[in-house]
């Protein structure tokens, strides 16, 4: 038996969590100070440092989606199937309710409600729905679906919405990243289809049932499967026998080699994204069972409160892009479109020098907020 408490057994699932949390804020700190239209992943267009600044983010997603299995599986623990069904169907539903609401104006800053963009949130919720149903099978037949989910979803590569109707609607839902126009002036963008975020949710819970074994053994089978992830991984890549729409043979000179073999697809994350970023958060999961941290350590208190991070720093990553914007223009617009301006128009460098003040800016209000959850514990609570 491990005599360590629960909390403290799960300190590498947190400090993990808040690890990809700062990461996630350089992705968008990028998104809305740099340029975005500039793919940051082409090896022809984006310089060795900003691919590898948008690279490691790619971390982020995964390791998102499959702690959230974890996490459901670890307070499933504590409840019976049905409070466990209820409860991931009911913060189900809320994500997707907040990615549509809250989240979505924090990405626009548009009351209007034209433009809607179904992301990780969105994936997130409509995963835990998914799991609320798969929870009640044997967790053998979770992981097999997990898997298949996961390693099976690229056989469908090749079709492709071709209209706007319902049925072209569902299948981007599912598997294909594609916009519509459902009513005049009114455009609903899937950027996160759901299939193989389910398959990540569901291997996530299968995980959980592990985190509950003695350290020495949580550290090995961490250690295990992300190996096997990562060979996998390289035998795929290397070749091209299935698993990613990118070639990345041929490519000139050796650095570009380099980033055309892990230029991996994410919407939806192809075998191949899913292979290379869920091994490497094996391993760090492994890295990071070390000695129990203090209660104000950043990546734990970030890491205790994924949601409500996630939520506050869109908002002060947008407000601090209109502020430069409009120092840059001369004039201040809170409507203003940063993305069709083409960012803030910042170098690399001040793009991470801006991704740490934020982080720091964020430090204060995560650990209040961290604060009132282990003061108070009331049940709506769980929802942020």
């Amino acid at each position: 038996m491990d005599a360590r408490t629960p909390s403290e057994r799960n300190q590498a699932i947190d400090l993990l969590r808040g690890l990809v949390m700062v990461l996630m804020a350089l992705d968008h700190v990028r998104d809305y100070f740099g340029d975005p239209l500039l793919d940051p992943t082409d090896p022809a267009k984006a310089s060795v440092a900003l691919f590898f600044t948008r690279w490691v983010t790619h971390l982020c997603a995964p390791t998102f989606v499959f702690l959230a299995g974890a996490s459901a599986y670890l307070s499933a623990a504590r409840k019976g199937k049905r409070e466990t069904t209820a409860f991931l169907v009911k913060r189900g539903l809320w994500l997707i309710v907040l990615e549509l609401t809250v989240i979505r104006l924090a990405w626009v800053f548009d009351f209007t409600w034209s433009m809607t963009w179904l992301q990780v949130i969105w994936a997130l919720g409509v995963s835990m729905i998914f799991l609320a149903a798969l929870a009640w099978l044997p967790m053998k037949a979770i992981a097999a679906i997990g898997v298949v989910l996961v390693a099976g979803h690229n056989l469908f590569d090749t079709t492709h919405v071709s209209g706007g109707g319902l049925a072209d609607f569902g299948w981007a839902f599912l598997h294909e990243q594609a916009s519509f126009r459902p009513l005049e002036g009114v455009e609903i963008g899937v950027f996160y289809p759901v299939l193989p975020w389910i398959g990540v949710m569901a291997l996530g819970w299968v995980f959980g049932s592990q985190v509950e074994r003695p350290l020495v053994e949580r550290k090995r089978v961490a250690l295990t499967v992300g190996v096997i992830l990562l060979a996998a991984f390289v035998v795929l890549r290397t070749t091209g026998a299935y698993g990613d729409p990118h070639s990345w043979a041929g490519a000139e000179p050796p650095m570009s080699t380099v980033m055309a073999f892990l230029r991996l697809e994410k919407y939806p994350p192809s075998l191949q994204f899913l292979l290379a970023t869920l091994g490497i958060m094996m391993l760090l999961y492994a890295a990071l069972h070390v000695r129990p941290v203090p209660a104000w350590h950043p990546l734990l208190v970030f890491g205790r409160v994924p949601l409500f991070y996630y939520i506050v720093h869109l908002y002060v990553i947008h407000v601090l892009a209109l502020l430069a914007l409009g120092w840059k223009n001369g004039a201040i617009s809170w409507s203003h479109d940063v993305f069709a301006a083409g960012g803030a128009g910042w170098s690399l460098p001040s793009v991470h020098a801006t991704w740490l003040v934020v982080v720091v800016v964020l430090y204060a209000p995560s650990r209040w907020f961290a604060a009132v959850k282990a003061r108070y514990g009331k049940w709506w609570l769980s929802y942020l």
